[in-house]
């Protein structure tokens, strides 16, 4: 930063010269680390969720992809590649994040933010924490994509991004206005057609969407609620499915489900405990459409401590949200894992994954929604698993996750594409 603003002729404004030298010098260095060859050895290895499970395993790894994989008596490590000692703990595919939020004050001005403070908040959010590649359901759009385009030189996670959400007309949530006010709120996308959600989509495709998000119902206050309708869910699922982009929507109430499954919508972003129990009929409907859910059943603790709802209603409240992912998992659902973090402060995913196994969940199927299932939903399947050819997205984790299923977080390193970016 302390460059921006500096006239061609000051001392301060580097010359042509400099500059070319500084990009050769870069590109050196990372065509240094693309073409570097190193391996995890004598680690246990995890491949897939479903996969075997292989007690002494080595990942050799080069130009960013795996290059051998297997048990470490059948894969050499090259001679001169870099070593990494995985004893003690566990190689898994890298993992995603499907709800985050990039609205942390860490990541303001991301096109101008010095690199190691971006670097910093993504390892203390994401990295650290084993995520590999995030998709981003809102945040201003302009920060966002400046870090997205800046995320592989930093010790960031692939980021995917929505574009501005879309809500009802009139029905901003209570929340989103109290925290950017009503003049902000008002500005919101709030289409009332079809056509025009359509145009919200595509200004969105223009800014490099992987996907949409839409808050379908949504909390005004007390007990009053907004739901879109059903004609504008269509028009903008239409254009978003005719783009390949998937479409996530923020449910809110029963009505809300029925309006996303109706409209199209391929993920909910949240369970709904406001509405009471699924039933059977709803999730067989939800399966029809080939509709998966991501839990966020560690938010609803959040957001009872925020309201300051009292324990007997709020421990109520909280295992709605448990039963209906139960109950949706109990039927073959799909899951897809995400935090909601940037919206919530919590960073660590302990508690998600202890919510999710106690709904039901073994340590495959948590593995699952980490990995597979995601990458699978968002067209990415070879970085869902790991396999010769495939982008070195890794994660090392302490421990053994069929042992103890919160061995899944304990991460010891991260590598995005064959780069490290996070190691304790």
């Amino acid at each position: 930063m302390p460059l921006r603003g500096a006239s061609p002729g000051s001392r301060r404004a580097p010359s042509h010269r400099w500059r070319e030298l500084l990009a050769t010098a870069l590109l050196v260095t990372l065509e240094a680390r693309a073409g570097e060859t190193w391996a995890i050895e004598h680690a246990r290895l995890i491949a897939s969720p479903a996969g075997a499970v292989v007690e002494d395993g080595t990942v050799v790894v080069r130009d960013g992809r795996v290059k051998a994989i297997g048990p470490s008596a059948a894969v050499p490590v090259p001679q001169g590649a870099r070593r990494v000692d995985g004893r003690g703990g566990t190689v898994l595919p890298g993992y995603w994040n499907v709800h985050v939020h990039f609205t942390d004050e860490r990541f303001v001005d991301a096109a101008h933010r010095p690199a190691e403070d971006l670097s910093r908040g993504c390892r203390e959010m994401l990295t650290s924490r084993g995520f590999t590649t995030v998709v981003d359901l809102g945040s201003w759009p302009e920060n966002t994509v400046a870090l997205r385009r800046r995320a592989p030189s930093l010790d960031c996670p692939r980021i995917l991004t929505t574009g501005i959400p879309m809500y009802p007309a009139g029905g901003v949530p209570i929340y989103v206005r109290k925290a950017l006010g009503d003049e902000v709120a008002d500005g919101l996308p709030q289409p009332k057609t079809g056509s025009e959600a359509a145009r919200f989509v595509q200004q969105s495709l223009r800014l490099g969407a992987r996907a949409t998000k839409l808050f379908v119902g949504t909390w005004l206050g007390g007990s009053r609620t907004g739901l879109m309708d059903v004609a504008v869910v269509k028009g903008a699922t239409a254009e978003a499915h005719r783009h390949g982009l998937v479409v996530f929507a923020h449910p809110g109430t029963i009505p809300g489900i029925e309006a996303a499954i109706e409209g199209g919508v391929n993920v909910l972003a949240h369970t709904a405990p406001d509405g009471g129990p699924w039933s059977p009929e709803l999730i067989q409907r939800m399966r029809a459409r080939r509709m998966a859910v991501v839990p966020t059943l560690s938010l609803w603790q959040v957001e009872m401590e925020r309201g300051g709802v009292p324990k007997e209603g709020a421990d109520r409240f909280i295992a709605t949200g448990a039963d209906q992912l139960r109950a949706f998992v109990a039927a073959g659902g799909e899951v897809l894992f995400g935090t909601d973090v940037g919206y919530i402060p919590e960073k660590d995913a302990d508690e998600e994954v202890r919510r999710m196994a106690g709904a039901g969940m073994d340590w495959r199927a948590i593995l699952g929604s980490l990995t597979s299932a995601p990458a699978r939903r968002m067209k990415d399947p070879a970085r869902g698993a790991l396999a010769v050819g495939t982008p070195a997205d890794l994660v090392l984790v302490e421990g053994d996750p069929r042992v103890d299923v919160e061995a899944l977080t304990r991460v010891r390193a991260t590598w995005t594409a064959g780069k490290s970016v996070f190691s304790r």
